[in-house]
């Protein structure tokens, strides 16, 4: 993990790899799309905070 830091902790971390099957780490000014990747995710997670009276 290559991390950015500013004050004791980092801000920003890059980890894995820039492409599926290379070895070529990210660095962490690279930028990419998660678009659809987490529509899912934050939908489930909106509707169990609703569910708990913790959205509104």
């Amino acid at each position: 993990m290559r991390s950015s830091p500013r004050r004791d902790r980092p801000d920003s971390a890059a980890v894995g790899t820039v492409e599926r099957g290379k070895s070529d780490p990210p660095n962490v000014r690279d930028h990419f799309r998660i678009a659809s990747n987490t529509k899912t995710m934050t939908a489930a997670l909106i509707m169990l905070l609703a569910q708990d009276g913790s959205c509104g």
